[in-house]
């Protein structure tokens, strides 16, 4: 099973965007994907029209394996709520209060990947996440604020790393991307410089259209299939889906 957490603490930078539509291009190539919301805002969540009555937050404050609710075939969705806000101070110094997730992922269906939206921070949350997956994607905007995000997560999966290694860095996804705009094309340039071979081909362009699907509650795949931002993200699944298996 591929657990990919997807990780930056700097916000604005579309992980849940990624998050949402990458585990639908993935669930669209015959692969069975559960998306799970580890954000208390549950942006990810309010992404579908899905009647919900279990969490993320029942589930490992009751110790279950995760709810997977359908949203097609191939996808299952793992809502947040707000409470997720409060594990934190439930288990503090608790021996296993980083490996909460990793036990309720354990306890449930197996599948070809597990998709984790975090929270924009580098605390319980994301380190729950980090502990539990076995692949880490790292996206930043062509921005100074974003690409300074990513350096403090590679120290955050390296230092996760030094007992046993588990967790793989897919690599640095660009988003929000405008290849006409100076600033993103110098920015690009020092991603590339900075983390050499780290760097994804695809990018994620910047577009209006987003939003609308959001608004909409749908995928980009499901709103606007010939758009030339869901290329980009049947783009970037096949990419992903090939490092993983190769």
């Amino acid at each position: 099973m591929n657990i990919i957490a997807i990780i930056n603490h700097k916000g604005g930078v579309g992980k849940t965007t990624i998050a949402v539509n990458l585990a639908a291009e993935l669930a669209a190539l015959n692969q069975k994907v559960l998306l799970v919301d580890f954000d208390a805002q549950a942006n990810a969540t309010m992404n579908f029209d899905v009647e919900i009555n279990e969490t993320v937050y029942s589930a490992i404050k009751n110790d279950q394996a995760l709810p997977a609710y359908p949203i097609n075939d191939n996808l299952f969705l793992s809502p947040a709520e707000l409470g997720l806000a409060a594990l934190p101070s439930m288990y503090v110094g608790k021996v296993n209060q980083y490996t909460k997730l990793k036990k309720a992922l354990k306890k449930g269906n197996d599948y070809d990947y597990v998709i984790i939206d975090c929270a924009p921070s580098l605390e319980w949350a994301t380190i729950n996440a980090v502990m539990a997956a076995t692949h880490v994607l790292i996206p930043s905007q062509a921005e100074v604020q974003s690409i300074q995000g990513v350096g403090q997560v590679l120290n955050m999966i390296e230092e996760a790393n030094e007992d046993s290694e588990h967790v793989e860095v897919l690599g640095i996804m660009v988003s929000n991307f405008d290849k006409t705009t100076k600033a993103h094309q110098m920015g690009l340039e020092h991603l590339q410089e900075e983390y050499s071979g780290q760097v994804l081909e695809s990018k994620i362009r910047s577009t209006t259209t987003v939003k609308q699907a959001y608004m909409m509650l749908n995928t980009l795949r499901d709103f606007a299939p010939a758009a030339a931002v869901t290329e980009d993200f049947k783009n970037l699944a096949k990419e992903i889906h090939g490092k993983v298996t190769a």
